[in-house]
């Protein structure tokens, strides 16, 4: 324990990045040892690539929660919209 937080470990992968090309999603998620805890930890990351930027998504659960959290992310995803022109399709080089 360091300032009065515990140690977290990175335990590995809980699911390896996967860069969905015709929605141009990147998603990965890791799991996480927090001192002592008993339960681990997922830090699901998603990245939803626009014309101009990046839309950052991140879940915070108990590792076991990995399979609601994988059944739930599309809804979430099929949610989100860029408008149009800042689209990920958008871009075009040199602009």
């Amino acid at each position: 324990m360091k300032n009065g937080f515990d140690a977290i470990t990175i335990l590995g992968w809980a699911t390896v990045p996967y860069y969905y090309k015709e929605k141009n999603i990147l998603q990965w998620a890791k799991e996480a040892k927090f001192g002592e805890s008993e339960t681990n930890t997922l830090n699901y990351n998603v990245r939803i690539l626009g014309r101009k930027g990046v839309l950052v998504l991140n879940a915070i659960a108990a590792m076991n929660d990995l399979p609601l959290v994988q059944k739930e992310i599309p809804n979430v995803l099929n949610i989100i919209q860029f408008n149009e022109g800042f689209q990920y399709r958008d871009f075009e080089p040199g602009v």
